[in-house]
């Protein structure tokens, strides 16, 4: 078997050597704002999970006036749900107009939304403006969100964990 050979990789002139085709197959989209397009939506009744889905869908319908949904997560535990949802927009102005529409709104005589943006969540935790429960719930929806295997939920995760490039820090 031969022996190694040496690499001298100052002989290379790399401004000759194309790298589209492995740019293009190795890019990762750039998500800077995708945090911006989820909101955290706590207060929502805690209801038997054969209820879940007519609930996500009066949630689905009621943010709907805000935007394009393109991801909705009504977490269930133990047979219920467990009080809040996580809603993902098209786009970040649906985000904020769910915030300023909705934020406050009395869903029923027990229920009233408190809407927030995922970007605002850490900043919230840490002020102590959010209950702790709330907190690791929205945690274990968002590991939830990735094992569903979407590139948006993926790239949300990583964007999380600001990682461009690697795998998010699960």
């Amino acid at each position: 078997m031969p022996g190694a050979v040496p690499f001298d990789e100052s002989s290379i002139d790399l401004s000759q050597i194309d790298f589209s085709e492995l740019e293009k197959s190795y890019s990762v989209e750039e998500q800077s704002n995708i945090l911006d397009t989820y909101v955290v939506v706590d207060g929502a009744p805690v209801a038997p999970e054969s209820k879940a889905p007519m609930l996500k869908k009066v949630l689905y319908k009621l943010f709907s006036q805000a935007g394009k949904i393109v991801d909705i997560e009504l977490p269930v535990e133990n047979g219920k749900t467990k009080g809040f949802l996580i809603i993902g927009f098209e786009k970040a102005q649906s985000a904020d107009k769910s915030v300023k529409l909705l934020n406050g709104k009395k869903l029923d005589v027990k229920h009233r939304l408190l809407v927030n943006k995922l970007s605002d969540v850490e900043k919230y935790a840490v002020e102590g403006k959010m209950r702790p429960d709330v907190i690791n719930l929205f945690y274990t929806s968002m590991m939830m969100l990735v094992s569903t295997g979407t590139k948006r939920t993926y790239n949300l995760m990583k964007s999380l964990h600001q990682d461009k490039t690697g795998l998010p820090c699960l």
